[in-house]
């Protein structure tokens, strides 16, 4: 067949006569090779084992009878911060860096691993940096062909992120719990003063935070913020201290600037916040090491006071222990219609009761009345008259008890 000289195909054909072939580019040196399969058979057993020892995620090491650390995986570094050639320098080093609080064991472990029983424990290390980590721990001996006792050979995980997780999911159980406790107690409490106490030994007990309280605001010239109530350990920690809502280094705490922001504030470690020198001493000696304050606010959106809670591990509050709090109504709730404002709220003169889609169900006589909630097929409100007198009274369906309606000034028929 002729050739076609404008056949495309053709001009493309004469264009590479002659061209010499580009070799295969190099792979640049950060760029993986890839072994063979007969690369890998050319490996020997010893180097096998060191690619498989060397290469392992977690903390693998070998100690021998004596105490000396026969192998140490490079993982070490990865997870203690502490390169292999210390533990293999110093063997000591491996029990140095456990907490101090976990001590006790290691001594178990020692035992059992000696006896040749698997032994496997949790326990915490202060890393290089001199962060704590958790350890996930097996151990067990070594023995050699002849039955003679070689030593113990151990794994370690770092299971920090986990045992935070579990904890995370602890603590919020914890507080809904707590949380649920504190809706009981705000309907059946008659008072401000049953009210405040009782809250204040729940979120101790059943939350688990190391102390409570609750500041209310006063005039004074100073400025303070009085202690009304508290629960946990305090031993004598609101004596000792002073708290103020005015412009000072007492009111920049986390306690004056939610009374006098009407938001919610944290310290989130005494031992190094600058704005927590004035109660660092009294507060380190009982274990605070963290604490936020929420503002407490009266139906009329004024605030009045601050709940405050302390933790004794640094960073425990958030943005999570914020929300999970509104519930409480003492989280910065503009309009003050938490559970709190119905008992903090000021007294008024013909208020009205509305249900929660504002629908007036009966006049009320002296005292200005709240909706708190629901509770089942039930609906309720708070009173509060003049400073003193407050009750609970139950308006399911009007069907007010005699002297609920006589302490409303409702007449009706029941």
């Amino acid at each position: 067949m002729a050739k076609n000289p404008s056949d495309p195909r053709e001009r493309k054909n004469k264009a590479t006569v002659g061209r010499k072939k580009k070799p295969h580019a190099k792979v640049p040196k950060n760029e993986c090779i890839v072994a063979s399969a007969s690369d890998l058979e050319k490996l020997d057993l010893t180097e096998k084992l060191r690619i498989t020892l060397d290469f392992t995620y977690d903390w693998e090491y070998w100690i021998a009878p004596d105490g000396k650390i026969v192998y140490m995986s490079p993982s070490c570094e990865r997870i203690s911060g502490y390169r292999r050639e210390e533990f293999i320098k110093n063997p000591k080093l491996m029990n140095d860096i456990v907490h101090p609080d976990d001590q006790h064991i290691i001594s178990k472990h020692l035992e059992a691993s000696d006896q040749g029983t698997l032994f496997t424990a949790r326990f915490r290390i202060i890393n290089r940096n001199g962060e704590t980590c958790w350890i996930e721990h097996v151990c067990q001996a070594v023995f050699g062909t002849d039955g003679k006792w070689l030593g113990r050979r151990a794994s370690n995980r770092n299971i920090t992120a986990q045992k935070q997780a579990d904890e995370e999911i602890l603590r919020i159980n914890r507080e809904l719990r707590a949380i649920s406790d504190c809706n009981q107690i705000m309907v059946r409490a008659d008072n401000e003063e049953e009210l405040c106490w009782e809250v204040c030994r729940i979120m101790c007990e059943v939350a688990g935070y190391r102390m409570a309280w609750v500041g209310m605001k006063q005039y004074d010239k100073a400025r303070t913020v009085q202690p009304c109530s508290w629960g946990g350990y305090e031993e004598g920690y609101l004596t000792a201290s002073k708290f103020s809502w005015a412009d000072n280094d007492y009111g920049k705490g986390p306690t004056g600037l939610a009374i006098h922001t009407g938001t919610t504030h944290f310290m989130q470690d005494f031992d190094s916040v600058p704005s927590g020198a004035p109660w660092r001493k009294a507060a380190l000696a009982r274990g605070y090491r963290s604490s936020i304050a929420l503002p407490l606010k009266n139906i009329a959106g004024e605030t009045i006071g601050a709940f405050m809670l302390y933790a004794d591990k640094p960073n425990a509050f958030g943005a999570s222990h914020h929300q999970g709090f509104q519930h409480l109504g003492t989280g910065g709730i503009g309009d003050g219609d938490g559970a709190f404002a119905g008992f903090f709220g000021e007294a008024g003169n013909g208020g009205e009761i509305l249900d929660h889609g504002g629908c007036l169900l009966g006049g009320a006589g002296d005292g200005k009345f709240s909706m708190d909630g629901e509770d089942g097929a039930r609906l309720f409100v708070i009173a509060r008259i003049g400073t003193v007198t407050r009750k609970i009274i139950d308006i399911t369906k009007r069907r007010f008890q005699p002297d609920d309606a006589e302490f409303l000034g409702i007449n009706v028929t029941v």
